[in-house]
């Protein structure tokens, strides 16, 4: 019986013979929530399941009331035990019913699982390192932040000083169901995985093996979907001054993001340690007069799409500085690329992008006195929280988003024709 939880793709009828002994016992309905309690804990990998009684009468066809009599004879029966849930209702925990104790924790439990291949080898599990009980995200974070005080923040999150800036009030958020992190300080956020590779500067393999370390799980395979990001939305391009592709940051669904630099083979590696990342579009910022400072590469990829010129006919250039808004983020070698241009800062709408706007034009206001904050907000939308140059684009024209930033800055349509035939028979000469 302590093996309920097969590897994925067994079919469910493949239970233990003890379940076969305890049907006689169960009466229609507790039979059918048993195995259904069961099907869920087998496809979550878990024994603690959190479902109200509602769901599990609409997954069984039967009422409510119906339920809770069922769960109550299972109870009895020793093949579930019902506990308080730890967001809402109860938490209904897998036993076996030979000795009325909870199964083992499949989560808990890696050491010596092996899975056989049909050429007879033997292959370490994959961890599934998103799915891990409350104790082991504890254990994992308190590894990695050696002598750090940990408050409770809540029945599911922990608080703590962030490691990646000075912190002296605790702003670091760590989630306890998924291992989720999240800085109010404005340092970023992301899953453990990140939270790792930040930290040491690695890769995802690495990081995968630092974590397993932290939890005793021993060695295992690094699990291809180890980080569940699905297929690239946008990949972005990071060249130096002489056009020269050094890095890129790929795009993916829930907004995560994965950094890869060049080998010397010309292989992409999945981390950008010694790699000083220049700002976004920076041969295009060099070349310009005018240039627009977005926060984020999609938001400089649609106002780069709308193919802005300058008053002197040269094209605007759109740029931003990695990893978005934060503080520390904006360093003083990209504002000394502006040294002398016009600089136009379009800010998300939100106190972390409008502090981190006005960061940035602190630092610019050094090198150029021609700087200036435009902020952009939802003209339909009274609740406009992060609303960006894309969102935007969305509703308003080129022409409308010109007028917003200062048409004195830029040529118009016709102008802009007559520019540009200059600049080409100029450059034919």
């Amino acid at each position: 019986m302590a093996n309920i939880f097969p590897r994925k793709g067994i079919p469910y009828a493949q239970f233990p013979r003890c379940i076969e002994e305890l049907l006689p016992k169960l009466e229609g309905n507790d039979a059918k929530l048993y195995f259904h309690l069961l099907c869920e804990g087998h496809t979550h990998t878990r024994i603690d399941l959190e479902i109200t009684q509602d769901t599990m009468a609409q997954a069984i066809g039967v009422s409510p009331n119906t339920v809770a009599a069922s769960i109550e004879n299972l109870a009895r029966l020793g093949c579930v035990r019902k506990q308080r849930g730890q967001h809402r209702g109860f938490c209904y925990t897998l036993c076996d019913p030979a000795t009325g104790q909870p199964l083992p924790d499949p989560r808990l439990s890696y050491e010596n699982q092996a899975i056989t291949t049909p050429t007879g080898r033997q292959r370490p599990t994959k961890f599934d390192l998103y799915d891990l009980s409350r104790e082991q995200y504890k254990k994992a974070y308190a590894a990695f932040l050696p002598g750090a005080a940990f408050k409770s923040n809540g029945a599911e999150s922990l608080l703590t000083n962030c490691p990646f800036h000075d912190d002296r009030r605790p702003s670091l958020s760590i989630h306890l169901t998924d291992g989720g992190w999240v800085c109010k300080g404005g340092c970023g956020k992301g899953s453990i995985f990140k939270f790792v590779m930040l930290q040491h500067k690695c890769d995802a393999k690495k990081a995968f093996r630092i974590i397993c370390a932290a939890l005793d799980l021993g060695k295992g395979m690094f699990p291809r979907n180890a980080f569940r990001l699905g297929e690239e939305e946008a990949v972005y391009n990071y060249r130096d001054e002489d056009s020269n592709l050094i890095c890129r940051k790929s795009r993916y669904p829930g907004k995560e993001f994965l950094w890869s630099r060049l080998s010397e083979s010309g292989n992409w590696i999945h981390d950008i340690q010694g790699i000083r990342v220049p700002l976004y579009n920076l041969p295009q910022v060099l070349a310009a007069s005018l240039v627009i400072v977005c926060e984020g590469e999609k938001n400089c990829d649609d106002v780069s799409n709308l193919g802005l010129r300058a008053k002197d006919g040269s094209l605007v250039a759109v740029t931003c500085n990695p990893d978005g808004a934060g503080p520390g983020k904006w360093q003083s070698d990209f504002s000394r690329c502006m040294k002398g241009m016009s600089v136009v800062i379009l800010s998300d709408n939100d106190p972390e992008g409008m502090e981190h706007a006005l960061s940035v034009k602190d630092s610019l206001s050094r090198y150029t006195t021609d700087v200036q904050n435009v902020w952009l907000y939802s003209l339909t939308d009274s609740e406009s929280e992060g609303f960006d140059v894309s969102d935007f684009l969305n509703d308003h024209t080129k022409q409308e988003l010109v007028e917003r930033i200062g048409s004195d800055l830029f040529l118009e349509e016709t102008q802009g024709v007559e520019a540009l035939e200059l600049v080409l028979e100029s450059e034919k000469k």
